[in-house]
Order: C-alpha cells, then structure tokens, then sequence
C-alpha cells in the first residue's frame, strides 16, 4: 500500500515523485526504461557539450569563445554542464541500485 497516493499495488517497490506515481510488478520496465533514459540524456548532453569544445579548440577559440557562442549566458552554460553531471550520478545509481535488486527479486523496502 502506497501511503503518499493512498493506492494498492502488487508487489510495490515505492512512490516516485519524478514520474508521480508508484512503481510495482506491472510498471517496474517502465521505472527502468525512464532511469536508462535519463542516463542517455546526460551523457547526450555531456557529449555534445564536448563536440564543441572540441570544434571550437580546432578552430583555435578559446573557451570562453566556445562558452559564449554556444549560448548567451555563461551562467546557464555552467549550469546546464553542472546539472548534467549530477545528474548523471543520480540517475546512474538509481540504474544500477534497481537492476541489482530487480536481480536478485527485491524491493526498495526489502533492500
């Protein structure tokens, strides 16, 4: 039983404030797919953030002019890449600590 949606569920491994609801036996695929894409997403953006500064080192421009050209506001642009790797340790553990309990047939309680 789910105390923060007051809903039963089979099996219930725990309520997800990220996707709004309870993660159970039927949906535990969909929590996994959803972690997995937040990894990719991260390491997508990280990616592309390396694309230009690579592209911006060959065309001998310093990193601030990478920084700058790529988008308006430093600030944003330091926050996007900070974001994007905390991010990706967090959604990389919540991967891992769910596959290693979907392994051995545990919920998040019974860890």
């Amino acid at each position: 039983h789910c105390a923060s949606c007051a809903v039963c569920i089979d099996r219930f491994d725990h309520h997800c404030p990220f996707v709004g609801n309870c993660v159970g036996s039927r949906n535990i695929r969909y929590f996994l797919l959803f972690a997995i894409s937040s990894v990719c997403l991260c390491i997508s953006f990280l990616w592309g953030v390396k694309n230009v500064f690579e592209d911006g080192y060959q065309r001998s421009l310093s990193i601030v002019q990478v920084a700058m050209c790529t988008l308006t506001h430093k600030g944003f642009f330091v926050f996007g890449i900070t974001a994007a790797v905390v991010g990706l340790q967090l959604s990389w553990t919540v991967t891992v600590v769910h596959f290693v309990l979907l392994a051995f047939g545990m919920t998040t309680f019974e860890m």
